[in-house]
Order: C-alpha cells, then structure tokens, then sequence
C-alpha cells in the first residue's frame, strides 16, 4: 500500500523505514516545540533521497538502443514540472491512448548518466519520485503495446528537483503547512488520525512515505488478515480515515484557502472529503464524522462545509445546517469535464488543488484552473478547523481490499494560532485498542475487560487544559446513568450522547447515533491533575459500547510547554501496516463467438463456484468444442489503487486442471502496463467431461495478480487461496 514500486519495500516497509528515518519510524522521538499546527520552517529530510526501487528499473537498459517498433507513435512531451524532490511530465492533452498503445514507458536518470530508473503509465501524464532537489536530470518517454514492444524515445527531457513551488506555498499558507518530508508516522503535533470501527485494522493507515508525501490506507472487514477479531454480526462497510490539523482555519472577513497536492479517487467505490467544522472552542472538535454517504447525506455533526470527489468522479460542494441535514448548493455537483483532460487521472499523478471559501461563496482550482464554484452559502462561522477523510463504501465490491490516496503540501492560509499547543498521547496507531463494552446482543461478544492504558512520557505541569477523546460505534448501543470511565482510579462520568440531528428531516441516521455505520465523536473535558508523566489507566465502564480511537489532547502555552515525545518512541505497533502486494488484474473478455460471459452463483460468499456460461445463468458449466479462443484484458488499475504504482505484466499464462498449458510473453522489451492477449484452448487434446480454468498475469517482479469476475461480489477482494478457477466442460 505505500507508493512505491518494490517488491521488497511491500513485504518488508519496515526495513525501509528503518534506513530512511530511524527505528521507531521518526526523525526523532522528542520534538521541540513549535506551535501547534503552525506552519513551522520547512525541513529537509532526515536521509538520502533515493528513487523507488522498482523491477521496471532493468528493463530501461534498452531505452537508447532499442529494439523499436515503428508502428507505434513516439509521444510528444508538452509540459515538464520539476518540483519538490518529484517531477511531473506530460505528453498529451487527450485521454484516449493511440491506436495499438497500452501505456508508456519513462525512464529517467541523472543528466551526465545512463537513465536507470522506470516507470510505468497508463495515460499521458507521470510523475516520478525520489528526484533529489538541485540534480539535472533527463527523460525519456516511449510508446508500449499488449506485448512490451516500445516506440522510439523522446529527445531527451530536461528536469531536476526544484522546491520553489512549495517554498511560495509554504510562505502562503501561514495558518498551517506540511510538506510531509520526514518519513514515517505523522507529525502528533500538527495532526490528529482516526478511523472507522468498519475499518480493518491491518488496513488502516496513514503516514509518511520513503518518497516523501503523504498516504492515507482504508479497508473494510472482508477478507483481510485480523477479520478474526471482528464479530460476525457488527462487520460494516464504510471506510473512514480522518486526519485532523491541529490549526484553526480563520477566513473572517476574507477569502481563505485550502491547499494542497493530491491524486484523487480511482474507483466507484472510493471518496474523499475536505471538511470545515465552526471552532470556538476546544469542545468543537470532532475526530470523525457519521456522515458516510456519496452524496450529501444527514449525520453528525451539523453546520459545516464539505468539498468531496463522489462516486462518478463528481466533484460536490456539501452544506449542512444545525440539524446535519444537506442544504441544496445550486450547481448541486460537477462532472470531471474540465477543460484540462488530465484532471481525470488513474495513475496516481497528483494535482495541485487550492478550495477558496468566503462566508458566501466557495470555489475549487486544480492545476490554477477554476473548475467549480457555488455562491449564496451563508455561513453562520469563518472561523473553523479542517479534516481531511478517505472514505470508502465497502471497496472489496469491486476488487479492492484496500485504497490508498497520495497526499502532499496541505496546508491553509490566514493568521496562525498561538495561544496553545497541544500535546497528544495515544494507545495505538491503527485502532487495534478498540473495546466492546457490557452487553450486546446484536455483537454477541464477551464484554472485553481491562483499561486501556495511554503513555505520557511528558511532563503534565503547567497544562491549560485536558481533554479524553474517544469514538462510539457500535449496533444496538445504549447509554446507563453508570457508563464512567476510570482515570487511574477516579471515576468520571461519560456523557450522554447528544446528536444534533434530533430534528431531521430525513431521520438518518437512525436515532441516536451512535450506530453500527455512524461514529459519534465523544470529547469530554477532564482535570489534568488526574494525569500523570508515565503509564495512564483508562477503564471504561458501559452498558453496550464499542470505543476506539483513544486519545488525550493536553493544551499548553506554547511559551512554556514541555518538549513533547512523538508516540513512535512509545506504542510498540509500526505505524505502517505490511501489506501484502497486488498483482495485475486479468479479465475475461470473451470465450469463442463472445456469447459466453462469466456467470456464478453463492454471490457475495468468498468461495464462489464460477462458470463459462452462455446466457448468465449461474449453476451450469458450458460445454466448449474444438478451438476455443480466450480474450483476455491485463490491466493494473487494482495494483495502483493499492500500492500507487504500475508494475506493468510480464507474461499471462493459462492453466487448465492446474497445469500451465499456454504461456504468452508481455514484456519483449519493456513490461507492458497493460495487455490483451487471446489464448487457443485446443479442448480436443482435454478429456470429456469437468475441467477447470484459471488465467494468471505477472509482473514484472514475478507477483502473480488476481482475476476478477464481473459476477459476483465476494471473489474480488478474496485472498488468492480463495479464488475460484472457472468451470467448464468439454465434449469430443
């Protein structure tokens, strides 16, 4: 799930992180302070800067010497970018690929050597990473058809690392900036992360890449390593992972914005949010919220702004009122038609997104084009804070296990806040903590007992102000006068939860949050005397709850505060989850006279019996004669959703009964970053009777990828042991 290309790095980030920022994942354990939130100077990273190590890099060995085909049109750069430590090329305005191009090809190196890096895309634009700010560079960009065989190169194109664009949006964004330079977890000083009880806590994430930029991870409890941990009847679907800046945004009698570089969403099922809550005071603050929809739906919180990227690539402009009810926005959406056919990407290249927001008025610009914008919004705040989410509706439904989005340069301009800086101290960094509390029928669990124990390796004197957070999500809560929690001995009550969308309109969702989708955020105000420099016992005590998120936000003045240890140094979990690689995807296109699609039946299982059908019908194998021809589609759409990188395909081979018995070569001269082959299945050298059939596609590291069936759900985001072959019969 990390933006790189290497095999190794996916199996083994850890190591990676290691040599990059040090054993707990961070420059440091204990950083000065700086205010909280503010824009702070701008560090250089703790290490070398180096390419990703992709399996793509060997193959560019051959860039200048070929072999060539010229039946393939040598692409033609328009426009290069060199910015901080990456460059963005492009070369070409339209989206469609020409005529026998699956993709292309760029490899790079320094200016006075051989180009030895490579990269993969499956459209007209890339963008590299590990570009060492002040080196010159070149570039080179080639053509690649089904079988690897690649056009001419471009003459060469001339980059180099360059900060200056982010240097002036640094000094732009004076409320808050992050440039992410610092490998591994997040900065706690500037952010806060939550995420969802549906989330799976093997995939849920959000860091600091060896490549310099932000990554956010969701998944969803299916199929995916510790779904063991989560009780049958309380699995859910919405993917959330919130960051939080700990900065107020002010736009008070101005045009505020909102900056910052980010690759958007790939999939149907794949959304993201940029939030604007009021803020006036520390009471306010949410770390998630329980609206979980595509379009703009109820929940809680109320009265704020929403920018998001829904389902269908729409870009909205969301409005709620007091009651978390969405307020119309006239125009109510916009389709990714802009001018700039780049915008819509599946890549991975990010753009350049600023969100101007007046008391009236808000608007978004991607790569300095303004491609939105709605008036007549009357806010009733211009002074709030700012959450950036991933949200996901049950990814596995088309084959994602997991969804990763590339985030760099946030930041918001405006006045920065310096009456507070704020210390927090957490139990975990992927919800690994969460507690099921008292008696839940509808979870069926054994109540988890215990006390969650938060470090604070820092002193407490002098705090202005504590606060214990925590989210509740769960089916069938319940709230009891007793639900308290336990701070190292004394007892405090836990509030009643107060949703406030008592008087929706639209009654969703159900009340009172919290609910099985719908987190509620809890913030209750505590005595910092109760706390102490050193272990933390928090014992909860409710009567049907499930909590996580647990955290405390402890308020200093930023002239006297402690010097504050970042929870690498503390939580023995790595802030990055070791995911497992994905390989490419190959679909059935056809099966002889394309009259026999894909059909399967135990829809929505993980084990599916999966047919060749002639007419959908699940529960019948078809019978194929003579020669049968195969049609297959490779692509890496999965794989680069996934771990943010084109791994191109090396061979699709087909196996019938378990035995390979076709094999076709995809990587000539280059890894194709995509294929369609056709296989001749000659069915008079198979027995008559019952056979199965599997297609697999390779990288270029040698991972097998995963098929994926148009029928039926549950197969796509199964773990390889649970996918099916397909089912066939022959008759001689």
């Amino acid at each position: 799930m990390i933006a790189t290309g290497s095999r190794a790095l996916m199996t083994a980030l850890a190591a990676a992180l290691f040599a990059v920022a040090g054993c707990n994942g961070t420059v440091s354990a204990t950083t000065p302070s700086s205010g909280t939130g503010g824009s702070g100077p701008r560090k250089p990273p703790p290490g070398e800067v180096n390419p990703a190590d992709t399996s793509i890099d060997a193959s560019c060995a051959n860039v200048l010497t070929g072999p060539y085909d010229d039946k393939l049109s040598v692409p033609k750069v328009r426009k290069v970018e060199s910015d901080d430590y990456n460059a963005r090329i492009d070369w070409g305005a339209d989206t469609e690929l020409d005529s026998g191009v699956m993709g292309y090809r760029l490899c790079w190196g320094p200016a006075d050597g051989a180009a030895t890096h490579g990269a993969l895309f499956s459209q007209k634009i890339g963008q590299i990473f590990g570009v060492k700010n002040g080196v010159n560079y070149v570039a080179y960009v080639q053509a690649v058809d089904s079988f690897g065989h690649v056009s001419r190169p471009t003459p060469p194109v001339a980059f180099s690392g360059d900060p200056s664009r982010v240097d002036a949006l640094h000094a732009r964004m004076t409320g808050f900036f992050d440039d992410f330079n610092q490998p591994g977890a997040l900065d706690e000083l500037r952010w806060n992360i939550a995420y969802s009880g549906c989330n799976e806590p093997s995939a849920s994430a959000m860091y600091v890449t060896p490549e310099l930029h932000g990554v956010s991870v969701g998944g969803t409890h299916s199929y995916l390593p510790g779904d063991v941990t989560t009780p049958e009847n309380d699995r859910c679907d919405r993917v959330q992972v919130i960051a939080r800046p700990r900065a107020i945004f002010d736009f008070t009698n101005r045009e505020g914005v909102i900056a910052f570089d980010f690759d958007g969403s790939f999939g149907l099922r794949e959304s993201w949010y940029i939030d604007v809550f009021p803020y006036d005071s520390p009471a306010d603050l949410v770390d998630i919220t329980s609206h979980v929809t595509f379009s703009p739906g109820p929940g809680t919180p109320g009265r704020f702004l929403r920018f998001s990227q829904s389902i269908g690539n729409n870009l909205i402009i969301h409005h709620y009122d007091k009651n978390g009810d969405p307020l119309p926005t006239d125009p109510p959406q916009h389709d990714f038609g802009f001018t700039n056919p780049n915008v819509r990407l599946k890549n991975g290249v990010m753009r350049h997104w600023e969100l101007h927001i007046t008391k009236d008025r808000a608007s978004v610009v991607i790569d300095g084009e303004k491609v939105y914008e709605i008036g007549n919004l009357n806010l009733d705040f211009t002074r709030g804070y700012v959450e950036w989410a991933q949200f996901g509706y049950n990814p596995p439904k088309e084959g994602l296990p997991w969804v990763q989005l590339r985030l760099d340069n946030f930041g918001f301009d405006g006045p920065r806040q310096a009456d507070v800086e704020t210390h927090n101290y957490k139990s975990s960094f992927n919800a690994v903590d969460a507690r099921y509390l008292g008696v839940n029928p509808e979870i069926g669990v054994t109540p988890q007992t215990g006390p969650v124990s938060v470090p604070i390796p820092d002193s407490v004197a002098n705090a202005k102000a504590a606060r214990l957070m925590f989210t509740i999500q769960n089916g069938n809560y319940q709230w009891a006068t007793s639900d308290s929690v336990l701070i190292n001995g004394k007892s405090v009550p836990m509030p009643k939860p107060q949703p406030n969308n008592a008087n929706s309109t639209y009654q969703m969702p159900p009340l009172p949050v919290p609910g099985p989708w719908w987190p509620y955020q809890q913030v209750m105000s505590i005595d910092s005397s109760l706390l102490v420099k050193g272990a933390n016992a928090f014992d909860f005590r409710a009567a049907s709850s499930k909590l996580l998120n647990f955290h405390l936000e402890i308020d200093f003045d930023p002239a006297n505060a402690p010097p504050f240890t970042q929870p690498t140094a503390y939580l023995p979990q790595n802030p990055i989850p070791p995911f497992v690689a994905i390989g490419p995807t190959a679909r059935y296109v056809y099966v002889d006279d394309n009259k026999r699609p894909i059909a399967s039946d135990d829809v929505g299982s993980p084990v599916q019996t999966v047919y060749i059908g002639t007419d959908g019908s699940p529960g019948t194998a078809q019978v194929l004669h003579g020669i049968s021809k195969i049609g297959i589609d490779v692509d890496n759409e999965r794989p680069v959703t996934c771990s943010g990188h084109n791994l191109g395909v090396s061979k699709v081979e087909l196996e019938v009964d378990g035995k390979v018995v076709q094999s076709i070569d995809t990587a000539i001269v280059s890894p194709a970053p995509g294929s369609h082959v056709e296989f001749q299945l000659d069915t008079t050298t198979l027995s008559t009777g019952d056979h199965t059939m599997y297609v697999r596609a390779y990288d270029s590291g040698g991972l097998r990828g995963r098929p994926y069936y148009d029928k039926g759900t549950g197969t796509n985001g199964a773990p390889p042991n649970l996918e099916p072959p397909l089912h066939f019969k022959v008759s001689n």
